[in-house]
C-alpha cells in the first residue's frame, strides 16, 4: 500500500512539474489567433455545457427593455474598454517590437471560449500603442 501511495505522490509531482514547465517555458501559445490544444477544447467544452446545463434554473433573467439598466451597461462597457488596450504597467518603459507586434494582432485567447479563427483582420498600432514601445 506504501508504494502505491508513493507512486501516486510521484506522479502528482510529474505532472505538477510538467504543468508548470509547460506555463513557464511559454510552450502554450494563448493567442486567440491560435486554436486550444484539443484537448483544452474539450475540457473547455464540457465545463461550458456542464455550466449551462445546471444554471439556467437558479438565473432570474432580467428586464433588458430597462431604460436605466441600458444606460447603466453602456457606462460600464465605456469604463471598462476605454482602458484598454494599452497596460499601465507598461507605460514607459520600452516593449520589444516583437512582442507588441504579436500581442496586439493577436491578443490573449478569451477565458473559457475558443479562439475566433474566421477573421483575418488584425489591429492597427495607434498611439498608445507606439507610446509603449
Amino acid at each position: 500500500m506504501r508504494t502505491f501511495v508513493r507512486s501516486i505522490v510521484e506522479l502528482l509531482l510529474v505532472l505538477a512539474t510538467a504543468v508548470f514547465g509547460i506555463a513557464y517555458f511559454g510552450a502554450y501559445n494563448v493567442a486567440a489567433d491560435e486554436r486550444h490544444w484539443p484537448t483544452t477544447e474539450k475540457f473547455l467544452e464540457l465545463v461550458r455545457s456542464r455550466a449551462i446545463g445546471r444554471q439556467p434554473e437558479k438565473l432570474n433573467p432580467p428586464n433588458l427593455n430597462d431604460a436605466q439598466r441600458i444606460l447603466k451597461g453602456a457606462g460600464q462597457y465605456a469604463s471598462m474598454w476605454r482602458r484598454l488596450p494599452p497596460r499601465c504597467e507598461l507605460a514607459g518603459q520600452p516593449v520589444e517590437p516583437r512582442t507588441l507586434s504579436r500581442t496586439a494582432t493577436s491578443g490573449p485567447k478569451p477565458q473559457g471560449s475558443q479562439a475566433c479563427l474566421c477573421c483575418d483582420q488584425t489591429w492597427l498600432k495607434n498611439d498608445r500603442h507606439a507610446s509603449l514601445g
